[in-house]
């Protein structure tokens, strides 16, 4: 989409790994969170689901070349929590 394209990183070769989410406080039972990493437009198979947790990790790998764009897609429920803060890391390894 053309708001996407304004968000995306270019990449050099590579590849991604080690995505961790947390957040600020535990989400209520009834909430769920999704961070995932979008490669050229498309999810990536690197992801964390949070969940009542406030931490999640995954280590899945995926492998960029160079000028590949990259961008994050968080997806949440609607629950009865409050709005909290989400951090997240990665590590990225050249080639």
């Amino acid at each position: 989409s053309t708001t996407e394209s304004l968000t995306q990183l270019q990449s050099r070769s590579g590849y991604f790994t080690r995505l961790r989410c947390r957040t600020a406080v535990a989400l209520a039972a009834d909430e769920t969170m999704t961070l995932t990493l979008r490669k050229n437009g498309a999810n990536t198979a690197l992801a964390c689901v949070q969940t009542n947790a406030q931490t999640s990790l995954d280590n899945d790998v995926v492998s960029f070349a160079d000028g590949d764009l990259w961008n994050m897609l968080e997806s949440c429920t609607n629950g009865t929590g409050a709005a909290t803060k989400a951090f997240i890391t990665m590590q990225f390894y050249p080639n």
